[in-house]
């Protein structure tokens, strides 16, 4: 921009310095603002508490669905990987 008297006005001429920065963060950041909003972060709001999930470890892969599908190179794929193989 432009300031009255026409000179150029740079971001760096106006950009609050790292001790400004500081000083408002140590007037107006507190530890209590963050657990009076995150206290029940985990518990989610109404909606996602009306999600129905199964009660199992893993995802249940929905077999009609278009939109999730389970990856096709986890097909036939183990727990325990298989010995290593001459390429063919």
């Amino acid at each position: 921009g432009t300031a009255r008297n026409g000179e150029p006005v740079y971001l760096k001429d106006i950009w609050p310095t790292n001790d400004e920065v500081r000083a408002l963060i140590d007037a107006h950041v507190h530890s209590d603002l963050f657990r009076a909003r995150y206290a029940d972060v985990f518990r989610g709001d109404e909606r996602w508490r009306g999600i129905e999930v199964t009660g199992s470890d893993t995802y249940s892969w929905p077999s009609g669905s278009t939109y999730i599908a389970n990856p096709p190179y986890f097909e036939g794929m183990t727990m325990t990987p298989r010995p290593i193989e001459d390429i063919q």
